[in-house]
């Protein structure tokens, strides 16, 4: 008896038989689905140049869609020199009259056809009491394919 109780106790030791500690680890995963689609404004850059205080400009701008029919679902104005480049003094309008903020604009998604245009016009306006010097900011569109 003893020879067969040792006997299984080498074959438990050899065969791995036992407490084994086993650890769970997780592996994060990402990627990115490339768009296919592409814009390009007309002009690239809005110059409003030398405004006063109280004064506004507006400029026409285009949105050229490229392969795919587009939906403009959000505007967003941020500044990059100066504070007055902001969703209070940069408004939009179809029809350089009635001129919005960029959130009213987009209320319903703008929808621009494959190889199409948006024409539109952008607005600066500058408060008065504001203090002399330039000022610059970003238009963010942001832009999803419309599949049908």
């Amino acid at each position: 008896m003893k020879k067969i109780l040792s006997l299984f106790l080498v074959m438990s030791l050899l065969a791995g038989i036992g407490l084994v500690v086993a650890e769970t680890n997780n592996q994060g995963a990402e990627g990115n689905v490339v768009a296919n689609f592409n814009i390009i404004f007309n002009p690239q850059i809005l110059n409003f140049d030398n405004l006063a205080p109280g004064e506004s400009d507006s400029l026409a701008n285009t949105i050229i869609g490229t392969t795919s029919n587009l939906e403009i679902t959000l505007i967003q104005v941020a500044p990059n020199i100066g504070t007055i480049f902001n969703e209070n003094n940069v408004m939009f309008s179809n029809d350089d009259v009635a001129f919005v903020s960029a959130a009213s604009f987009v209320a319903a998604p703008i929808s621009i056809p494959a190889q199409g245009e948006f024409d539109f016009f952008v607005q600066m306006n500058i408060p008065v009491g504001t203090l002399s010097g330039p000022y610059a900011g970003t238009i963010t569109y942001t832009v999803m394919e419309d599949v049908v």
